[in-house]
């Protein structure tokens, strides 16, 4: 799938890894920044604390992209988005409990103007269909760049 396949009358935006540039990052900042001033606040959600605090630690610097929390499992996330309202949510696929198929289900049904960016492995089209289903604005695999990442977010922050 590519970043431009539509699914389930939403854009799906997939990102592989397609560069190891680092000045990847800030070439693509102005692309989809809103320029409103505001950074786009995100909650992210893996049951690997490693996880949360390496984007945490990696986006400490950005100038439009503020990690303002994270959660270790979809029920701890639900409960972080009343708390916090984050623009953009990354959800981990596959976690204890609650996983962010669910997660996103019931965060998009409670709060849709939040968006959801899942992050995982997994690139089955079949789960990657059901991600859309449920509510999710889009997804990225784990094994891409970081300055990928940040693309997306700022995508699906824009309605991408």
């Amino acid at each position: 799938m590519t970043t431009n396949d539509v699914v389930e009358s939403r854009q799906l935006a997939v990102a592989e890894p397609s560069s190891k540039d680092p000045t990847l990052l800030s070439a693509t900042k102005d692309a989809n920044h809103d320029f409103s001033g505001s950074k786009i606040q995100v909650l992210i959600v893996d049951d690997l604390r490693l996880v949360c605090e390496g984007l945490q630690a990696i986006f400490a610097e950005d100038q439009d992209i503020d990690i303002v929390g994270f959660a270790l499992n979809g029920k701890d996330a639900i409960e972080q988005v009343s708390k916090i309202k984050p623009d953009v949510v990354i959800l981990d696929l596959l976690m204890p409990g609650m996983g962010g198929i669910e997660a996103t289900k019931r965060i998009s049904k409670q709060y849709p103007d939040v968006k959801i960016l899942i992050l995982s492995a997994t690139d089955d089209d079949s789960i990657v269909s059901e991600i859309i289903a449920a509510g999710a604005n889009g997804y990225v695999f784990k094994n891409m760049v970081i300055s990928e990442l940040a693309l997306a977010i700022r995508s699906v922050h824009s309605g991408s």
